[in-house]
């Protein structure tokens, strides 16, 4: 199936994965920043204008990425897909390592947190050249438990 990459910025883009987004996905977020993953992915959406969106050959966004919050540890990433990127793991896969190059360009370490427990998270982050480095536990808001995410670190060696 042909791919294609666009602005996340399309209307259609916040609305079809905010409904169609992996639950491991939406749990992640929600865990990571204490808010429901409706909210938090919108305000991600609106805070990263050069976020960007894979869409199938129908034009249906399948998953979604982008990069903020550049500092001395790098350029946070972030994705959400929706279970259909699953039947296009290595068209997709071809995809996401042209644009990781592209944000290599805004920074040369780039850091992805992901929850302990999002398994399908962790292998796309390896197969994507991201490698294991902590497990930090993240409390977003007080009184709330604390929950282990692993961070991921993708460093350019042609920097």
């Amino acid at each position: 199936m042909k791919l294609t990459v666009g602005p996340a910025s399309l209307p259609i883009v916040a609305e079809h994965i905010s409904k169609h987004a992996r639950s491991e996905d939406k749990l992640e977020w929600e865990r990571g920043l204490g808010v429901p993953f409706e909210e938090s992915f919108s305000s991600a959406l609106a805070a990263d204008k050069q976020a960007v969106a894979m869409f199938d050959s129908n034009g249906t966004p399948v998953c979604v990425w982008g990069g903020f919050v550049h500092n001395p540890y790098g350029l946070y990433v972030w994705l959400v897909a929706t279970r259909a990127v699953d039947k296009l793991n290595l068209s997709a896969h071809r995809h996401l390592k042209n644009e990781l190059n592209k944000l290599h360009k805004r920074c040369d370490t780039l850091v992805a947190v992901a929850d302990s427990e999002n398994v399908v998270h962790h292998r796309w982050l390896t197969w994507l050249g991201f490698k294991k480095q902590e497990v930090v536990h993240i409390q977003p808001r007080p009184h709330s438990v604390p929950h282990p995410f692993i961070v991921f670190r993708r460093t350019n060696t042609c920097a």
